[in-house]
């Protein structure tokens, strides 16, 4: 029933989004398909780094064992989730997790 539902939700946001650019899109005849492309893109690049790392990791247990209940790095955008390899922190994320002195 819920996954039902989240496939609803998001048909109804693609038809959403397809409705948007094609009503963004009509007011520039001369440059149509060149418009439809980029906004295509821009969405991209804005909907498919939220999904891999917020919506994603919540929706997998696995990931979130992976990932300690923290939040993905950022390179969790282009590196696959390999849960055999070993993840090594770096410097900067070693020094994040100490707590801060006299807070």
């Amino acid at each position: 029933m819920i996954t039902a539902l989240g496939l609803l939700v998001g048909i109804s946001w693609e038809g959403s989004f397809t409705l948007a650019v094609a009503e963004i899109v009509v007011n520039y005849p001369q440059n149509r398909l060149l418009l439809k492309n980029l906004l295509a893109v821009g969405l991209v690049l804005v909907v498919l780094p939220a999904w891999r790392l917020y919506i994603l990791p919540r929706s997998d247990p696995k990931i979130m064992r992976y990932y300690e209940g923290r939040m993905p790095p950022l390179v969790a955008l282009w590196r696959p989730w390999d849960p055999v390899k070993d993840y090594k922190k770096s410097k900067t994320e070693r020094w994040m997790d100490k707590p801060m002195a006299g807070v």
